[in-house]
């Protein structure tokens, strides 16, 4: 096997690879690919980003029509003074 900079391998006594290290600073493509298979965490600004369009995308939120709706029954609601 080629020896790349930046990561090592271990073998048995078979010559089977039982483990892989990975340098993530000469390799930063490598830290996607093990948070998307759940190896590492993700960073905290891409756990706040899943966070926000979870909130954002939550099929039970209200539309803008409805939203605005629900605006004018307010307001039609309100007892103005004159």
């Amino acid at each position: 096997m080629a020896r790349i900079a930046g990561i090592n391998t271990q073998t048995n006594a078979k010559g089977i690879i039982t483990k892989i290290t990975v340098d993530v600073k000469n390799h930063p493509q490598a830290k996607k690919d093990l948070t998307q298979i759940g190896i590492m965490a993700n960073s905290k600004e891409d756990m706040e980003r899943e966070a926000f369009y979870k909130k954002i995308n939550n099929p039970t939120n209200m539309t803008l029509d409805e939203a605005r709706k629900l605006s004018y029954q307010h307001i039609d609601s309100l007892k103005w003074d004159n």
